[in-house]
């Protein structure tokens, strides 16, 4: 696995524009942090398999492309729900 924080400037890169919220969630989750960890090792792995070339190593490209769609979605749920949970900018609670 990456450093932490070679993970999160991945996660990061992976989703422009929400820095402030994947800092937030990196540092006060640790399901989060679990979560950009695997989505680490999927695309390193993801990278691995696609610089080999032939049939057997192209299917085992596509599942790891396939996982890291996912885990990008999980994250990007995650960061959503974040933004709903969090304080307004007027200080009050969200509704």
């Amino acid at each position: 696995m990456g450093s932490r924080k070679g993970v999160s400037s991945l996660v990061r890169n992976a989703f422009p524009g929400r820095d402030a919220q994947i800092e937030r969630c990196f540092s006060d989750h640790p399901t989060f942090r679990e979560l950009c960890a695997d989505y680490d090792r999927c695309s390193r792995a993801h990278e691995h398999w696609r610089h080999l070339d032939d049939d057997a190593h192209s299917f085992r490209c596509r599942e790891y492309a396939e996982l890291l769609a996912e885990l990008a979605e999980d994250l990007e749920r995650w960061l959503d729900n974040a933004v709903q949970d969090s304080p307004r900018p007027d200080g009050r609670e969200p509704r």
